[in-house]
């Protein structure tokens, strides 16, 4: 097979909630990753959209509330949200 022929871009597929810290470390990761692999010029990379939690309003949520409806109430107090998670929005 000749290199005319052959298909060498190697495609990844990342789906992630643009709101995630776990996909946003994900994303530097794999930028890192790329940036140490020699053959990046046959990588590609499309980014697809994922809501996390498509229930959330756009004009948003009292952080104690969402944690208790998401993880019990329970969960919630003992979490004691921090002072900057004063409101989870959804997307618009």
């Amino acid at each position: 097979m000749t290199s005319s022929t052959r298909n060498d871009t190697m495609t990844i597929e990342v789906h992630a909630d643009s709101v995630c810290p776990w996909c946003y470390i994900g994303r530097r990761r794999l930028e890192r990753a790329l940036r140490n692999f020699r053959g990046t010029d046959g990588v590609r990379i499309v980014y697809r959209p994922f809501q996390l939690d498509p229930g959330i309003p756009a004009t948003g949520t009292p952080a104690r509330q969402h944690l208790s409806r998401k993880l019990g109430c329970r969960s919630a107090r003992s979490l004691n949200a921090p002072r900057g998670w004063r409101r989870v929005r959804g997307s618009k």
